[in-house]
């Protein structure tokens, strides 16, 4: 059995572009390629069921990449390095070779385990995006 096959495409491709028929066994777009690769990967692991801890940590050593700051927020790459963000959700998470290649590109970038920065309780904060309030919302004091 092959991970291809046990796979809902129609609701895999709902669910990364909105459409049913946007994703298919046969026709992956590039956007989605990359996701898609690793997830077939993660189920062949479990399919073939040899030594399954050995390959799982193998497997899941991944790099959030850091590329700066703002303000004591650290900046993430986001996935296939389109953009940045503060928001550890949003960022992409790249294979080691990735990560040793972006920092040969940019000297400033970081690359932090995954698995280090998930499980770092302290260093996760719950930040407020300016950029989506509504400042009619608010109020302010009397200018003179």
């Amino acid at each position: 059995m092959k991970a291809e096959d046990i796979i809902n495409w129609g609701e895999l491709s709902r669910h990364l572009s909105g459409s049913r028929y946007t994703v298919r066994k046969n026709k992956i777009p590039k956007l989605h390629a990359d996701i898609i690769n690793e997830m077939l990967k993660y189920i062949d692991v479990v399919l073939n069921n040899k030594n399954i801890g050995e390959k799982l940590c193998k497997t899941n050593n991944l790099y959030y990449i850091q590329c700066g700051y703002v303000g004591n927020a650290l900046c993430w790459w986001r996935p296939e390095g389109k953009g940045y963000t503060t928001n550890i959700n949003e960022a992409g998470k790249y294979s080691e070779q990735e990560a040793k290649e972006q920092a040969k590109r940019r000297i400033d970038d970081v690359a932090w385990r995954c698995d280090y920065i998930d499980k770092n309780d302290k260093a996760h904060k719950v930040v407020i995006d300016a950029q989506y309030i509504d400042y009619a919302k608010s109020f302010r004091g009397r200018k003179k």
